[in-house]
């Protein structure tokens, strides 16, 4: 009860994902925001720090994104990456779309450029992301499948198989020999008789 309840509180509440990013040549990570969230009802915003070092890579670099879970153990981390052109052709608009499991649970985030290919002359002095976030659940529950269901399971289909080409080799051989069989079945059928009984067919003494 106690599980439940705590299960149900946690959708409730609001939670956050912390944004890393880095480009070109520069070798740590520093934070870009956080994507703020709730799952009952179906929330979230992206809030960017505003203490966020401004990046300034050449436009054939590559964008680098990180993002984890706050506060949960162990940490769900996610990496994603694209050019630095296509943000530029895009005006730095991007998307992310982040996935839960049933408990809802952070585990993964699709990370998306508003721009689909780069565009020359696109050079941007002022970086200021246009950032979109959907959230994602899944509809159906993934059930694991025990090895001793999984054998059953196995066993059953095997069975039926079987049957079926049982069933398969009887219609066969029927089908090759039928004009063999059913003179042989009319024969038995109208040949076929009881024996005369003793004294019977003679003439009475």
């Amino acid at each position: 009860m106690k599980l439940a309840f705590a299960l149900i509180l946690s959708l409730f509440c609001e939670k956050i994902l912390e944004v890393w990013h880095k480009a070109g040549k520069q070798e740590e990570y520093v934070k870009r925001g956080e994507i703020v969230y709730t799952l009952k009802p179906q929330h979230a915003k992206y809030v960017p720090d505003a203490n966020s070092i401004q990046l300034s890579p050449s436009e054939k670099d590559l964008y680098n994104v990180k993002v984890n879970s706050l506060g949960e153990a162990p940490k769900a981390v996610t990496f994603s990456s694209a050019k630095w052109c296509m943000l530029e052709a895009s005006q730095f608009s991007d998307k992310f779309t982040v996935h839960f499991d049933k408990e809802g649970n952070f585990f993964h985030a699709d990370y998306h450029p508003g721009a689909h290919g780069c565009q020359e002359e696109a050079q941007v002095t002022n970086v200021e992301f246009n950032t979109s976030i959907d959230l994602v659940k899944p509809h159906h529950e993934l059930r694991y499948m025990r090895p001793d269901m999984f054998v059953s399971a196995w066993l059953r289909v095997t069975e039926e198989e079987l049957k079926q080409k049982e069933n398969a080799e009887y219609s066969n051989f029927f089908t090759k020999y039928w004009y063999i069989i059913v003179p042989v079945v009319l024969v038995l059928l109208v040949g076929g008789g009881d024996p005369p009984k003793e004294g019977e067919g003679n003439g009475g003494r």
